[in-house]
């Protein structure tokens, strides 16, 4: 079975429709049997992140609303078993090692490790046994090989 860790930028593919969208969905999807790991940061991020993109494409609020309530509503099916999602809890070991990572990959182009980012990684650091990639949109550098490697792209 497939294992992921998607930062905000993967998951919001899952609920608006923009460039990956069918990418996320082949993963999402029942039949691929992937298991998904978020920080718990992606629960605030992806909300902000649905209310921010509905303004400013305009969207009508009801479209907004339908899709953060389906988000919470996978969230809330989290602590149970074939759940959508498993949460990743942001600890301060979490935190250090993002600390770590921001000091290190500060002059990486386009631009520095943004520190959510940063707490997106350290997150899936050291990775549940079960996680094979980390999923990453906007610094596809931090890729997690099966053996527990890094890539650098």
């Amino acid at each position: 079975m497939p294992a992921y860790f998607f930062d905000t930028s993967a998951l919001l593919k899952r609920y608006y429709r923009e460039p990956g969208t069918a990418w996320v969905q082949g993963i999402v999807a029942p039949r691929a049997r992937s298991t998904i790991y978020l920080s718990l940061l992606a629960q605030v991020e992806t909300i902000a992140a649905l209310r921010h993109i509905g303004r400013l494409n305009e969207d009508h609020s009801s479209y907004i609303d339908s899709l953060v309530n389906l988000f919470k509503r996978h969230l809330a099916l989290s602590s149970q078993a074939n759940a959508p999602y498993t949460l990743i809890p942001i600890s301060s070991s979490v935190v250090e090692y993002a600390s770590g990572l921001c000091d290190k990959y500060w002059d990486i182009s386009p631009g520095p490790l943004r520190s959510l980012d940063a707490l997106h990684i350290a997150s899936a650091s050291p990775p549940p046994a079960r996680v094979c990639h980390l999923v990453r949109q906007n610094h596809s550098r931090y890729r997690r090989s099966a053996d527990g490697g890094h890539r650098s792209y």
